[in-house]
Order: structure tokens, then sequence, then C-alpha cells
């Protein structure tokens, strides 16, 4: 007779009223039932699981939850009973509530919970297990009483285990509330303003004119672009373009919107800003506009309207609804472009207006280059000239440009020949009053559009302005920028200022690979990492936040090379954020030649999918470290164990992390706490079942993976690293005394920049302060997304935690 039992690897949870079952061999979780759960608590306690129902049994066994017993199956984790109710639970609140990470174990007789506050796990009899997972986000206590009733618990007893859940800290009264996040990179509820209440059309009426519909797709964004283009036609030569044309008030509406609009206003110029993010969106509703009537004239620009000859006729061959593609800076073209069409003479108008390419019949005519404006000035602000007082949407950021122009020429991006290089600034009181406009809008998130902010000395003083700004409105409270590719001093100081104001930003170094050949091969090898280095210092010494670009599968890449990258930033202490290489289409990287030369082959969103230099199993693997070092160290989650690692037994950081992904990849039952981390924690920021049981394998996938034996300088650093994680239920100040002084060795060692000699284990015991400035232990962390997310928000504060600045998420306590 066949014999099973609980496959030791399960983990029980719930989530949103489920109740979810994890295994490593399986990618997602499988819903149970009540039911199927309380069968496998009677198979822990000793039912014969031939006895049940045939069609039963095969199920649990097809689901993977029954399986049949091997030597080298995991033993069950040692457990201890329910602590006795605790004195100060004299009566039991009207609501309960898990503790965030809870889940189910398969234990010796029955499941087991990892207890945080006891740091053991907790032997719970079948119905109180049941009655855990029955609390979820929040049961009133009645009715869990009536579970436990219902079974073979009486009253009492019934609600002596719930005050031993209690007790344990598996439960919470349900009115301990987490803090929800207030920022994500979708559209934005908290902190943003809604600009200009009221129909900006209502006075407005068809009046002969040719309207101009400006296509917008972001509703937190203002469209800076669609911005400057309305701005310079309006003010053209006094107005004189609006005897011909009627403007329509930029505005955030949907398709649907823009489709009653246009029943209203009827056929004229549609003009779509085409970004990567917005392009979709805009050939939709080109399409629709010109099947509502061949009389609409869609104009399209932007960095996505590709500039390339061959380029251009592909896309326009393959989207019949565009008429005429704007190249480069667009608005000195729009005016020339609606001038000639006002003279009526047809598209063909067209052909002196430099700067386009446009469908004459079945042909497609290119005209000449433009040539770049030269007195930026010349353009009215779209900020002080009102382009967004009725915008509506719910605004969160601003795009300002102080200057215009990029000086490299690096493959991948478009900004250095989108601008032809030299770079040409705006009035440095323009900017300093749009600057004022967007304060005083209460406008959440500044984004500076220059390719290299801080180039110019100015630029320190620009900053200034914005943290003046931010003291007399509170507003912006987010900066975000492109700082220059190299290096300088006043990158440091533009953050400083920054960070004295309060404002979330920080440094970046704006590398993309520290790899000598594949800076050659994406002609970037006039940009001196030494610079980076020297910066690096200078934000050291001065505290402030810095981290730095990376980009995965660039052309002359491997993953030795990406693994370069990453333990050269792990080994400054500079947090990394990396990006997939994307072909953008007016990059020197999409010149047909380039493309040939690097043998590049992209997916259908034009992401790199391999070159000459690597396959796409090489970047499959690439993707994998670095969504594993991400976790690792820029969620702080193996910051401490791979340092200690490093220094003291000579394991690369980047080698202990791929060993990790090929394990998971491999064999992923053999260590479920470490698989189900890697494979979920960036959907659900937490380990489930607790860090106590997270650490515990990382210590023995080090001894049996690594042969790295548990030592006192070992144990000191795991528990350091399990108590910088958030958690609930944590009082703040926490002071903990450690075996060893883990605070001055990890200093040694950092200041060093590489391993020093005294190891941790000689150093005497030491104390560590720990404090939670930002509330992560009370804040529903597993979904906090940023707006920006260079900065990573998750490891509580200590001498030794990462430098930040003030997130963007919720407010520093005072």
């Amino acid at each position: 007779m066949a014999i099973f039992r609980l496959d030791p690897a399960l983990r029980i949870s719930t989530r949103r009223g489920q109740i979810l079952a994890w295994l490593p061999a399986q990618a997602r979780p499988r819903i149970l039932s009540a039911r199927t759960v309380e069968r496998l608590a009677s198979v822990l306690a000793g039912l014969d699981p031939s006895g049940l129902p045939p069609e039963e049994l095969r199920d649990l066994r097809d689901a993977g939850l029954l399986v049949s017993p091997s030597a080298d199956q995991a033993a069950a984790p040692p457990s201890i009973d329910l602590p006795a109710q605790h004195p100060s639970i004299s009566e039991l609140p009207a609501l309960v509530r898990q503790v965030s990470q809870t889940c189910l174990f398969p234990g010796e007789r029955e499941f087991v919970a990892w207890s945080p506050s006891l740091r053991a796990y907790c032997r719970l009899p079948g119905a109180l297990a049941l009655r855990l997972l029955a609390a979820g986000e929040g049961k009133a206590v009645p009715d869990l009483l009536a579970g436990l009733a219902a079974g073979s618990l009486d009253e009492a007893r019934a609600r002596a285990g719930l005050a031993q859940l209690l007790a344990a800290g598996l439960l919470v009264p349900a009115t301990a509330t987490r803090t929800k996040p207030v920022a994500s990179t979708s559209p934005i509820e908290t902190d943003a303003v809604h600009l200009g209440e009221g129909d900006p059309w209502a006075a407005l009426q068809p009046d002969g004119r040719t309207p101009i519909y400006f296509v917008t797709h972001h509703a937190d964004h203002l469209p800076l672009a669609l911005g400057m283009l309305r701005a310079h036609l309006m003010a053209h030569r006094g107005g004189e373009l609006l005897r011909h044309y009627q403007p329509l008030p930029i505005v955030s509406v949907g398709a649907d919107q823009m489709q009653a609009l246009y029943r209203r206003f009827g056929p004229g110029l549609w003009l779509f800003s085409n970004y990567m993010w917005s392009h979709e969106y805009n050939r939709g509703l080109s399409a629709a506009a010109k099947a509502a009537d061949p009389r609409n004239l869609t104009i399209h620009g932007g960095p996505s309207a590709p500039k390339y000859e061959e380029a251009c006729q592909r896309h326009m061959q393959a989207n019949p609804h565009v008429d005429v593609v704007v190249r480069g800076e667009g608005e000195a073209t729009l005016v020339e472009l609606l001038e000639a069409l006002a003279k009526g003479q047809g598209i063909d108008a067209l052909r002196e207006v430099a700067g386009l390419t446009y469908r004459s019949g079945q042909a497609l005519v290119r005209t000449a280059e433009r040539h770049r404006l030269a007195a930026m000035d010349e353009l009215p602000s779209p900020y002080l000239s009102g382009m967004f007082n009725h915008y509506g949407g719910k605004v969160v950021a601003a795009i300002l440009e102080s200057n215009r122009g990029c000086p490299y020429a690096c493959t991948f991006c478009d900004w250095g020949s989108a601008t032809q290089q030299k770079i040409r600034s705006f009035d440095l009181e323009r900017v300093k009053a749009e600057i004022d406009w967007i304060g005083r809008q209460r406008i959440r998130v500044l984004w500076i559009a220059d390719a290299n902010f801080g180039i110019f000395k100015r630029d320190v003083d620009i900053a200034e302005h914005v943290a003046a700004t931010k003291a007399r409105y509170g507003y912006p409270r987010e900066v975000v920028v492109n700082y220059p590719k190299n290096a300088t001093e006043k990158i440091a100081e533009i953050v400083k200022v920054f960070a004295r104001a309060g404002i979330c930003s920080q440094g970046i170094i704006s590398i993309q690979t520290t790899d000598p050949d594949t800076l050659a091969v994406i002609r970037r090898d006039n940009i001196k990492t030494k610079k980076y280095d020297e910066l690096g210092d200078i934000f050291r010494r001065e505290n402030l936040p810095l981290s730095t670009d990376l980009m995965i599968g660039l052309p002359g890449a491997t993953v030795k090379s990406f693994k370069g990258d990453l333990q050269y930033y792990f080994d400054d202490d500079v947090g990394v954020k990396a990006y997939r290489t994307q072909l953008l289409p007016n990059a020197p990287m999409s010149d047909p030649e380039y493309l040939r030369e690097n043998q590049i082959r992209v997916d259908a969103q034009q992401y790199l999918v391999s070159t000459s230099s690597y396959s796409t199993a090489d970047l499959a693997e690439m993707l994998e470290i670095w969504s594993a070092f991400d976790i690792a160290d820029g969620y702080a989650v193996l910051r401490y164990v791979a340092r200690f690692l490093q220094w003291e037994h000579g394991i690369a950081a980047t080698e202990l992390i791929h060993a990790i992904v090929r394990t998971v990849r491999t064999a992923p039952a053999a260590y479920p706490a470490i698989t189900w981390l890697f494979r979920h924690f960036q959907a659900e920021r937490q380990a489930l079942g607790g860090w106590g049981p997270f650490y515990a394998e990382i210590a023995d996938f080090a001894r049996r993976e690594l042969g790295v034996p548990m030592d006192p300088g070992f144990r000191t650093t795991l528990r350091v690293n399990e108590l910088m994680m958030p958690g609930e239920g944590r009082r703040f100040p926490e002071v903990h005394a450690l075996e060893h002084d883990f605070a001055a060795w990890f200093d040694a060692n950092v200041r060093a920049r590489a391993p020093a000699a005294r190891l941790l284990a000689d150093y005497p015991p030491g104390r560590l302060e720990i404090t939670d400035p930002y509330r992560m232990c009370e804040t529903d962390f597993h979904r906090i997304e940023q707006y920006d997310n260079h900065q990573v928000f998750f490891e509580l504060a200590s001498s030794t935690s990462r430098r930040r600045s003030v997130p963007n998420f919720v407010e520093q306590r005072a």
C-alpha cells in the first residue's frame, strides 16, 4: 500500500480571503478550500491518507500536497507549544488579523507557524490552524469563536486558543492597521492636484478656423512637449496663425472624450508626441481620427517618431493613418508647417518645410534636415503662458527644461543625436519662474528633463531655488534628474542642497557599464570611470545617497561583464538600478549598419534579445542575476550576509547570488524559503513564513553549497541582517546586544574598501541601535512603489544601513 505525507516544502498562507498553497516546484500558488486544509491537518495528525476517498486522495497528490516519503526529505522544524494566555490579554479584541508573513508549515504531528516575537515555531492544533488562516486580514472574534466551537473546542477553550495566538504574536488586534503607501508608479491619488477645475471648453465653439487637437496620454504628468508647441504657435508673429487655426486647450482627456470633442469641432490637425510609453495609444487614436474623416491630418513627432529614412518608410507603410512625421525639435517645424498649409495649396506645400516626412498620394516625401533652434528663449514658457491652467487630471509631476542638448553620442540613446550635441540654455530667471509656478500649484514631483543637469555652475543655483520654493510652498517634494555622464563635484553640491531641504533625490552615476570592451562598442569610451570613483568618495564623505544606472544586454556585454558591473558597485557600496536595453528608433544603435555589425536582434517591444556578444540564454541569465542582486543588495535582504561571506571567506557577492540563482532554478525544493523569496519578493515584499526561517536556510545553504561553517561571526551577521528587515509589532528605537561589535567591524571594512585584517569574531561584544524613521514596520511594505525607484526604502535604519534621502511615499516622523 502506498504511503504519503505532506510535502515538507509546503507553505500555506492567506491573501484577500483566499487560502493559498505554495510549493517550490510550482511557479504560482494553488487555491485551497478550508476542507482541504482540514484534511491535510488530519494527515499530519496521523490519519492514513489511503483512507481518504480515492478522488480526494488523487487531487491532493496531483496538486503536489501529498508526496511519497524519501530519505532526503527535510525534517520538520523543531517547535514549541503555544504560550499560555498572556496576563495582559484580559479580554479578546473585537477584531483580529494575522501578522504579516504568517504561514503554516508542516510539523511532526500538526501545522506550525513561525512566531517572530518568540523566535520559534509554534505548534497549532488543527482547529487553531484553521482559525489562524480564517482571521486573514481581519475577522470578527465571535465568528472565529463560532468556528472553533463548531469543532472540538468548547467556548472557554476556544477563547483560550485565540488568546494563545495573540500571545504568540501570530494574531494582532485588527485595529493595529498598517499604513498604506501613498505613492506608486501608477496615477497617484494622494498628493495629486487637479489643475483648473471647470470645463475649459465651455466658452469654445467651432468658428470656421481649423481646430488643432493636442493629444494627451498621462493624467498625472503635465505634457511639456505639447505645451511648448501650443505656446509657440499661439505667440508666433503676434498670433498670426490664430487667424487660420483654433488651437484647442491642452486637457487631460481619454480617447472617448477626444472623440466627443471631435464630434463638436470637426476635422482638423491632430498633434501626437510619441514616446515609448505613449506610442501605442497615439497610434490607436491616430487611426481612429483618420477613419472618422480622411480630412483629419495626423502629425506625429517626439523621440519615438523615427528619423532614419528606412525606419521612417517602414513606419509609415505599417501605419497608413500617419500623414506627417516630424524629425527633431518640433516647435519651429510646426509653425512653418501651419504657415505652409494656411496657403491652401494642399499637402505638397510642405515640401519646403525642413524636418518632415509626409505622405503625398501614394508617395512618401522626405524634406531637408532642420537646423537646431539657436535662441531657446524665442520659445514661450508653457507654464508662464497658461498652457496648463486647465489641464485637469490628478497631476503628480511637472517636467521642466533648463537647457537642451547633449555632448555625447552614446549609441543606445537618442538624446545626443536628436539635439546634435551643443547645449543651449533657457534664461535662468525664466527657469526659476517656472519652478515657482510648479511650487504654487503644489505639484509633488519636479522632473528636470536636461540630459546632463549639473554640467553647469548655474545648475547649483537652480537646485537652491528648488529648495527655496519647497520651503515657501511645501512643494516640490521630489526631484528627478539626469546627471552628467562625466561626473563632477557639482552633483554632490546639488544633492546636498536637496537633502537639506528634505527633498527626495539622490546622486546617480550614469555609467551603464564599467566594461571597457562594451564601452567601446557603445561609443562611451570617452567617459572616464575614474571620475565616478572620485564622486563616490565625495558622497561617502558627505553622507549623501548615491546610486548608479546599469544597462542589461548592451552590445558587447557578456554574462561575465555584467556580473563584473554589479560586483564593482557592490564593492563600492553604491546602490544599483539596472534596465534592459531597448532599441530607440532615433538612437545611433538603430542605424542599419550598426545593427548588422553587432548582430542585434530585438523582440516586439524593441528590447534587445541577443547580439554578437551574448545569446538569448545569456540574456535570461543576466536578468535572473539582476533580479536576485536587486533583492539581495538593493532591498538589503542579504546586504550583510553577502559582505561577510566576501570579506571573510573570499566568496564574491555576485558568485553567491549566482549560486542562489542556479539552485532556485535547478533544485527549488532544496531550500523552499530561499526559493519562495527569490521568486516572489519583487511582487510580495516579504519573506513568507518570517525572516527567521529564511535566514536559517541561508545558513544551511552557505554550509552545504559554499562550505561556510557556522561560527560566532557568521551567527552575528545573520542576526543583524534579520534585525534590519521590517516586521510588525516592533517598537523603536531598538538597542540590541550582539555577540560581537558588528557596527565597528562593518565600518572598518567599508572604509578600507577591502577585507580588513581583523575578523568579526575577534571583535568584543557590541550594541546596535535600529530605528524606523519611515515607518516601514507599520507600512504595507510589500506593496510599496515609488515615483522614482533609484533609492530603495525597505531596510531599517542603523549606523550600517545605506545612505538615503527622505522617501517619497511617507513623511518622516517628527
